[in-house]
Order: C-alpha cells, then sequence, then structure tokens
C-alpha cells in the first residue's frame, strides 16, 4: 500500500516542481543504523522501516517528515529526552503526531504530539505509513 503512495507523493512533488523522493539508502547505511539503534536505542529496527528506507532514505514534503537514516537516532534520543517515549521507536511526524512503534508490545502506533496519548493503533508499518502519507497527500 504505502509504496504506491510514496509514488503519488513523488507524482505529487514533481508537479509542484519540488525535488523527488530521496534517494534509497546504501545497505551498508541500513547495517549501521541496525547497530546504532541497538547501541544507543536499545530496540531492534524495524525491518519494515528498513525496507522504506530502501525505497526512500526519508521524506519531508507536505507537513509530513519521516525520519532518514542519519537523524532517526538523534530524533529518538532528543522524543526521549521530553520523556514517556523510552520503548517508542519515533519513524517520523507531521504537525498533529508522532508516527511510532512500541517494542514493548510490536504495536504500531500515531501518538498525539502533547501529551503523548496513543490516537490510532495500526496492525502493520504498511498500514502507519498509509495513515501518515494520505495525510500528506490530502492536506
Amino acid at each position: 500500500m504505502y509504496p504506491e503512495l510514496l509514488r503519488d507523493v513523488e507524482a505529487q512533488a514533481r508537479r509542484y516542481g519540488a525535488p523527488a523522493l530521496q534517494p534509497p539508502c546504501a545497505e551498508q547505511a541500513v547495517r549501521a543504523l541496525r547497530l546504532r539503534v541497538h547501541e544507543e536505542l536499545g530496540m531492534a529496527l524495524p525491518l519494515e522501516f528498513q525496507e522504506f528506507l530502501r525505497l526512500a532514505d526519508g521524506l519531508n514534503w507536505n507537513g509530513l517528515y519521516l525520519y532518514s537514516s542519519a537523524d532517526l537516532v538523534e530524533s529518538n534520543l532528543d522524543q526521549r529526552a521530553v520523556g514517556g517515549l523510552e520503548d517508542v521507536l519515533v519513524f517520523g511526524n507531521d504537525s498533529l503526531d508522532l508516527f511510532t512503534w512500541r517494542a514493548s508490545t510490536g504495536e504500531f502506533q500515531v501518538l498525539d504530539l502533547v501529551p503523548r496519548q496513543v490516537m490510532e493503533t495500526l496492525p502493520s508499518f504498511d498500514a502507519l505509513m498509509g495513515v501518515a502519507l494520505a495525510r500528506c497527500l490530502n492536506s
């Protein structure tokens, strides 16, 4: 589902003369990120997010920001400094919500930016990205 939405984002960006999607992440960078996430955040990097990075190494379009391999760890450390997200990996955000994976339960969740309440629990990374990308395409 979400790879088709990524293509729609790319098409929309081109219509406005904006840069297309970020290039795919190199496999060596994905491996390095897996290690950093494990060492610095104490959790595994979900395979689904690794696949996303192989399609596009981050996205910043129409209010949606999905972290790249270069800023995932630092962004999550910043989010954790606020508190309450110790077992959560944040993939990105828009102006209202965080798009996350809760390591302790394996759930993909949309969290309100403030006060970080669970707004929606989704069955997969694909569904989570579907929500995030649909928002940026429809806003």
